[in-house]
């Protein structure tokens, strides 16, 4: 059983919009790069932030499930087949990077209206 964050996105999110959002997750990512590690958990400080993708973990121990925002996916037989959003999600089980998620996403919504937030915190967590 775990704490976990889901969001749905477009599939094919828009360029411009999305290096927007990648420039803003850079400076969050940055300022966290004590406690994030790269998408594997291993490396301290690392992280993909480019015009395509952003992703991240935590480190070691406190790592669990990587965040992963791709700028384009191809939707999956689990996914809603009357929507035009894609499923995602990211289990933390509330780890010390869990605050850096959140925020990024947050951040994703902020550039992208269209996408859903929820939590396993309740409304809350992205009030």
């Amino acid at each position: 059983m775990g704490y976990t964050h889901y969001f749905y996105t477009p599939t094919k999110m828009d360029e411009k919009r999305f290096e927007e959002f990648v420039k803003k997750a850079k400076e969050i990512l940055k300022k966290n790069k004590s406690i994030i590690g790269s998408p594997d958990g291993k490396i301290i400080g690392e992280y993909i932030a480019d015009k395509g993708l952003v992703s991240f973990n935590g480190i070691g121990e406190e790592s669990y499930e990587t965040l992963y925002i791709a700028r384009e996916q191809e939707k999956e037989d689990y996914d809603d087949k009357y929507s035009e959003l894609k499923f995602n999600f990211c289990k933390t089980v509330r780890k010390n990077y869990d605050p850096v998620v959140v925020e990024v996403l947050k951040l994703l919504k902020v550039h992208f209206p269209e996408v859903q937030l929820s939590s396993d915190g309740g409304s809350e967590v992205f009030g």
